[in-house]
């Protein structure tokens, strides 16, 4: 079963969120020396986790920048908010090489393309890659990793017979939420 064609609950809280993305990051990047990038409150420098793409994509020194939610309703990415974190990301030292953009919000083509354009000038002056990931992609790329689900459903409150209650506005799924988050 297709896992786009269902609304994967989201984490809620800021902390939390990047604390998921810390943990998804290091797996991707194959790198368990993957940080958060100082602490609340402290100038970052548009980033919230620093480390090295060991991956097959060999991006070198990376970064990510979390954007959660405190509320049911999905977080909203817009066009500003990619020309923010990118100009802050281009005062970060040591330079990067990639810059994910993570959002708890649903995927949105404007800022994928946004993300796409700023890429495509930065290659002209050799400045950093930049990527959005949605929920539903950090969901995708983090399923690969058992350990991470198993430890994804236990956060949202459901176990192995368990379903969450999904939004009345939203469809009922065709198989229990279990079967789809397996």
């Amino acid at each position: 079963m297709d896992v786009t064609q269902f609304q994967i609950p989201r984490l809620k809280g800021e902390r939390n969120f990047q604390d998921f993305c810390l943990k998804l990051i290091r797996l991707e990047w194959e790198d368990n020396l993957a940080e958060l990038h100082g602490r609340q409150g402290q100038k970052q420098d548009g980033v919230d986790i620093t480390g090295t793409d060991k991956s097959a994509n060999g991006y070198g020194r990376s970064a990510m920048q979390c954007k959660g939610t405190e509320s049911d309703n999905p977080r909203k990415l817009k066009e500003s908010d990619i020309e923010k974190e990118v100009a802050k990301a281009k005062k970060l030292d040591p330079k990067i090489a990639l810059l994910i953009i993570a959002y708890a919000g649903e995927r949105d083509q404007v800022v994928q393309n946004k993300a796409a354009k700023v890429t495509e000038e930065h290659a002209k002056t050799g400045l950093f890659k930049v990527v959005t990931w949605c929920w539903q992609e950090i969901y995708e790329r983090a399923s690969k990793y058992p350990g991470l689900i198993a430890e994804l459903k236990s956060k949202l409150g459901f176990g192995p017979t368990q379903t969450p209650a999904l939004d009345p506005e939203r469809p009922a799924p065709a198989a229990p939420l279990n079967d789809i988050l397996a």
